[in-house]
């Protein structure tokens, strides 16, 4: 920027604001995730997910419902993520020799009948993928994939998914 003679501040500001932007609209994602209106509305909250990623997210909400959870929590986006076998982020898990399975036994979910396909996220959930857009922009992606999820589910301290994730060395 100084080598171009551009003004440092105004681009700073408006990196800034795209941030604050991006991290504002998936606090609203977090607010509720309705199953059948996650390509539609929830798309635009979501809109630097890959695809991966918010069909991992969808998962992740289908999961908590027939579990009866009240809330998505992380142990749920855990397994959303580890819900298909192609993502980059089993890949990243199986590099550091977590295998999926392993974690999958892990993570007992109950199975209940649950009404509402509309169900809040918890605050972890927030923060991890507040955490996952961190990291994919420290990284210089304009994306947010599996991968990046599975960043901010290992640095978010609280949940169960992270706790998990970092109790097998990630």
């Amino acid at each position: 920027v100084k080598e171009a003679g551009l003004p440092v501040s105004p681009i700073c500001q408006r990196a800034l604001e795209g941030a604050v932007r991006q991290v504002a609209a998936i606090r609203e994602a977090a607010g509720k995730i309705d199953l059948s209106e996650i390509e539609n509305a929830a798309a635009h909250q979501l809109e630097r997910f890959t695809l991966k990623a918010r069909t991992s997210v969808k998962n992740a909400a289908a999961l908590a419902r027939r579990a009866g959870a009240d809330k998505v929590r992380t142990e749920h986006l855990l397994l959303g993520i580890l819900d298909k076998a192609t993502n980059l982020a089993i890949q990243v898990l199986r590099s550091m020799e977590i295998e999926p399975d392993d974690l999958r036994e892990d993570i007992a979910m109950p199975s209940a009948d649950a009404e509402s396909a509309t169900l809040p996220f918890d605050d972890t959930v927030a923060t991890a993928m507040t955490n996952a857009l961190s990291e994919a922009i420290g990284m210089g992606h304009n994306y947010i994939g599996t991968e990046h999820l599975l960043l901010g589910l290992i640095a978010e301290p609280d949940g169960a998914g992270g706790t998990l994730l970092r109790s097998r060395g990630a």
